[in-house]
């Protein structure tokens, strides 16, 4: 069971209500895979018999994970049912010190190297569900890159990653045009 969050600007000390929208995936193991099964880590909770039975946590000290949440996630996604609690119960705090500043580039494409592996893990361990994709992974990483790009309100940045990434979103096409970009963070401030 997971819940939703609200998000506190340290800098602002302004709240954000984060209402997650979960429901419309069947197959949560799919979804978790894809990056498209929004789960906040401190809403989490399951039974401890899942892990006892399905994780192999000497892999996580072998192989040397970056993040252990994920990997757990779709690994008990294989065999129970996921639930979505719509009642905010944590409160995240974003600041300046977070992975997703521009300071932090560097370190964040070394925790994308990292995760590539845990990427590879799960594919090799369900073979019959997913396969791997370098491209697939690629694209992953460049969308993840854009989006914090678009964060740091980094136009030249957001445009690097947008012309390399193969599946064309709005965010990609407005992250190629200055204008558009522009345009897409004042309605995303201003509207959302």
């Amino acid at each position: 069971m997971h819940t939703n969050f609200r998000v506190k600007n340290i800098e602002t000390k302004k709240f954000k209500e984060q209402k997650i929208r979960n429901s419309q995936f069947k197959l949560v193991f799919n979804a978790l895979f894809d990056g498209k099964y929004k789960i906040l880590t401190s809403s989490t909770v399951f039974r401890y018999d899942l892990i006892q039975k399905h994780i192999n946590l000497d892999d996580y000290i072998k192989f040397d994970f970056p993040i252990q949440d994920w990997v757990t996630w779709i690994q008990i996604a294989k065999y129970t049912k996921f639930y979505h609690l719509k009642l905010s119960t944590v409160t995240y705090r974003i600041s300046t010190d977070s992975m997703t500043r521009p300071s932090f580039n560097e370190k964040l494409l070394a925790k994308f190297e990292k995760e590539k592996f845990m990427y590879r893990y799960i594919c090799e361990r369900f073979k019959e569900d997913v396969i791997y994709d370098e491209t697939r992974w690629n694209d992953f990483v460049h969308r993840a890159l854009m989006a914090f790009s678009y964060k740091n309100n980094d136009f030249q940045q957001a445009n690097f990653y947008a012309r390399k990434i193969q599946i064309k979103t709005l965010r990609a096409i407005c992250a190629r045009n200055k204008n558009l970009f522009k345009i897409y963070q004042f309605i995303r401030k201003n509207f959302s």
